[in-house]
């Protein structure tokens, strides 16, 4: 009896233990996946402050640049891997990007210069007119550049576009009233008339198809 008391003991002293096991191991899983939410709204949090964009971005369409810049703001409080990983960015990737970031911006001059122009311009001119201003004054620098910076710096025209004529302005007559309500059985011949309207847009024809029921 005392070595079948023994044995049960034992029995139940490895289940308790294989237990415990899968308890720690359960509470680990749910540590790492509360780390990798928080991971996700940090993310999603300095995408929207830093790099201007929609809380809800998709993470995909974010490119390589932006990813670093992520990375980046966030690699102090997570690991390398662990960004990587929720970015898609590969390790050569980001330490390419990285490296252009740490170099010193050519273009700083010109761009504090297109900054003064197109505000001392009241936001009106584009990158076009803004290329053609600094062409005047002998600075020579590819139209792409100029739009390409203005981009980045978000220097767009605030007024409203004007928009592509159209000369369709609605229904010009009233509604003709639904009699038939989609009966189209008659009693007797030629009391129920309709027609079906065919619009050409190549020939600009109206076809009236007749039938009589």
């Amino acid at each position: 009896m005392p070595k079948m008391k023994e044995a049960t003991l034992s029995d139940q002293k490895g289940e308790l233990l294989s237990e415990i096991e899968r308890l720690q191991a359960k509470v680990s899983e749910l540590k790492r996946d509360a780390y990798c939410l928080q991971m996700q709204e940090d993310i999603l949090e300095k995408a929207a402050e830093i790099i201007k964009k929609d809380p809800g971005i998709n993470l995909k369409n974010l490119s390589n640049r932006e990813k670093t810049v992520l990375v980046d703001a966030l690699r102090r409080k997570y690991t390398l891997s662990d960004l990587f990983l929720q970015v898609k960015i590969a390790r050569s990737t980001y330490y390419y990007e990285h490296r252009i970031l740490m170099m010193p911006d050519k273009y700083s001059a010109l761009r504090k210069h297109i900054y003064d122009l197109f505000y001392d311009l009241k936001s009106r001119y584009g990158y076009r007119r803004i290329h053609a201003v600094l062409k005047n004054e002998a600075i020579i620098v590819s139209e792409k550049v100029v739009r390409r910076l203005m981009y980045e710096m978000g220097l767009i025209d605030p007024h409203k576009t004007i928009r592509k004529y159209n000369s369709y302005k609605g229904e010009i007559t009233p509604a003709v009233p639904n009699l038939i309500e989609r009966n189209f059985h008659a009693d007797a011949p030629n009391k129920n008339r309709h027609h079906r309207i065919l619009n050409s847009c190549r020939q600009g024809l109206f076809i009236a198809n007749r039938r009589l029921l």
